[in-house]
Order: structure tokens, then sequence, then C-alpha cells
């Protein structure tokens, strides 16, 4: 119920999700190209009408690699 109704809260679950995705990009994927495009997905996904645009792509990027 938290998740659906609190933005902040399902921000977070999310960003660690996302992260978690990064961090198996940037171990097994060697081409920084194929990286590149995969983190410019995932940002967008992160910062796109799926989750209410709550953040902007720059901050999906900061979030997601930090």
């Amino acid at each position: 119920k938290k998740y659906f109704e609190d933005a902040n809260f399902r921000l977070t679950q999310e960003v660690e999700a996302y992260r978690n995705q990064y961090k198996f990009i940037d171990k097994n994927i060697k081409d920084r190209n194929t990286k590149f495009r995969m983190l410019h997905k995932i940002a967008g996904d992160l910062s796109g009408d799926l989750y209410g645009k709550i953040i902007t792509y720059n901050e999906a990027i900061k979030l997601i690699k930090n």
C-alpha cells in the first residue's frame, strides 16, 4: 500500500532496483557504447511516465550510478 501511495518511498525502492541492474550491466558488459545505451534506457524508464515523472532523466542517471 505504501509503495502506491508514497512517491518518495516508491522512488527509493525503484532506485535500489535500477542500481542493481546497472551494477550487473557494468560488471558484465564490456562495450562502453552498449553500457551507455542500457543506462540511457533504464534512466529513461525511471524518470518516465511509468513512475509519474517524479525525477528528471539527469537525476535518474546520478541516482543509478551512485
